[in-house]
């Protein structure tokens, strides 16, 4: 896997819905790579409210009222100024091997947001407890997971008021589910079992008894899995639903406004969305298809126009720019317009990030573009942030 020292380049293409601002760039030590494996906070001096996407994540760390970006995306390291008013440095923190997914939550009930890392290469979750200033303890504890953790939620699964986190393991087939004590620590993974090649997991009410459940993108066969909760920590047996090939990214939201939860997923080699309807017991119908560009890796739901309806924003990896479909209210969306973006865009996170009231898209891009399993440098990587016109 190729790993390239992150770059800040907030930078956006003018188009219908979104306004440029200046884009700045920076080799941060010299070398174009890192073996760090360290993750960067980047505080930010805007926005309100938190959205949480995969590698890509936006939240208050700092409880200063603003949005903040986490990018664990490919690599790791402290990240200078980039745009006067918006982003400024914080201390890198140390964790596992190869950080690959990031959560953030209250796991010890102090009010502030903790993190949690999934670590690719040592198996493991970082957990790293929040100071409330966007700092973290250099010291933390590992928590296992299973073979090749690829991505991670947290939720309170058990019902006993303390989150709990999923972890999908890509090589071993399955979910880490580990209840949290309330103290910022876990009780051993139990784990259950998913797809082959699960990718990408979340978690969501998904038949209207109060209870989360887990929904688990599979890349290797192509579908979902879905797994009903018991409310104790514990899951039903998978249901699978077909998907498009090479999922990626998946995520939830109630694109037809029936109060039922849906699921939109990134696929990467069809170089489309597959969008499926729930039932509200659990299923799901079968998936509709929507263009993206090539190889669309992350997606994210929410209202980029006002007009109370969900909207997708997606990242493609290979065309290095972010799809945005606007949603009709009914499950189906328009063709995309489409956003330039840093070279290799991988994750994608909405939040409101300069205070107007209007989402705002963050893209990590990470210098690397990948072309079924092969990837390949093909320039500067870093966060770009496209400004909403909420039109």
């Amino acid at each position: 896997m190729l790993r390239q020292l992150a770059m800040i380049a907030l930078a956006l293409t003018p188009a219908i819905g979104f306004a440029q601002i200046p884009d700045s760039n920076a080799d941060l030590n010299g070398d174009a790579f890192t073996n760090s494996l360290d993750i960067s906070v980047l505080a930010g001096c805007f926005g309100q409210n938190p959205a949480t996407n995969a590698a890509c994540t936006a939240a208050d760390a700092d409880t200063d009222g603003d949005i903040d970006v986490f990018d664990f995306s490919f690599v790791a390291a402290r990240f200078g100024q980039a745009y006067p008013s918006m982003l400024y440095p914080l201390p890198k923190f140390v964790v596992g091997a190869v950080p690959r997914s990031v959560a953030l939550g209250d796991v010890n009930g102090d009010g502030v947001l903790d993190l949690a890392v999934a670590n690719r290469i040592s198996d493991d979750v970082s957990v790293l407890l929040g100071n409330g200033d966007g700092n973290f303890p250099s010291a933390h504890p590992l928590f296992a997971a299973g073979d090749d953790p690829s991505s991670m939620a947290l939720g309170d699964v058990n019902s006993d008021g303390v989150l709990d986190l999923a972890v999908a393991n890509r090589s071993s087939k399955n979910v880490s589910v580990l209840l949290g004590t309330g103290d910022g620590s876990f009780e051993v993974q139990q784990r259950v079992d998913a797809g082959n090649g699960p990718q990408s997991v979340t978690l969501g009410d998904l038949n209207g008894d109060s209870v989360l459940d887990l929904a688990v993108a599979n890349q290797i066969s192509e579908d979902v899995s879905v797994l009903i909760g018991n409310g104790d920590g514990s899951f039903q047996a998978q249901n699978r639903f077909v998907v498009g090939r090479h999922p990626w990214s998946m995520t939830l939201g109630d694109v037809n406004g029936d109060r039922v939860l849906d699921m939109a997923i990134a696929t990467g080699v069809s170089n489309d969305v597959s969008v499926l309807l729930g039932n509200s017991d659990g299923s799901f119908q079968a998936q509709q298809r929507f263009a993206a560009g090539e190889f669309p890796v992350s997606v994210a739901l929410g209202d980029v126009n006002d007009d109370r309806m969900l909207d997708m924003a997606i990242a493609n990896g290979s065309s290095h720019d972010v799809s945005v479909l606007l949603g009709n209210g009914d499950g189906s969306f328009q063709a995309q317009q489409r956003f330039a973006a840093g070279g290799g865009s991988r994750s994608v996170a909405l939040g409101n990030f300069n205070g107007d009231d209007m989402l705002d898209i963050a893209v990590v891009a990470s210098g690397v573009t990948s072309s079924g399993d092969e990837s390949f440098i093909i320039g500067d990587s870093g966060v770009s942030v496209l400004l909403g016109n909420g039109r």
